[in-house]
């Protein structure tokens, strides 16, 4: 989005933030993770966690909307619930 990020906030409020995220992946706040190449998650709102094709993982949240987890980052996912 045109070095634009969008931000979902838990209570469905959107924010956007000058920035990529692969800037915003470099402030390593707590619980935040990057799943895919456009989607940084808040672990802490993760509910479930299911294998999908291709050494993938499909992540389900507290508010029913459900992420996929690329290939390149799901071992850094999983390390990261250890």
């Amino acid at each position: 989005m045109d070095h634009l990020s969008k931000l979902y906030t838990v209570n469905n409020q959107v924010y956007y933030i000058r920035g990529r995220l692969k800037d915003l992946e470099k402030l390593a706040l707590k619980n935040l993770m990057r799943i895919n190449n456009s989607t940084i998650l808040n672990m802490d709102q993760v509910t479930e966690f299911k294998k999908a094709t291709y050494a993938r993982i499909e992540v389900h949240t507290k508010n029913a909307e459900s992420f996929i987890v690329s290939r390149h980052y799901a071992k850094k996912v999983k390390e990261g619930l250890i």
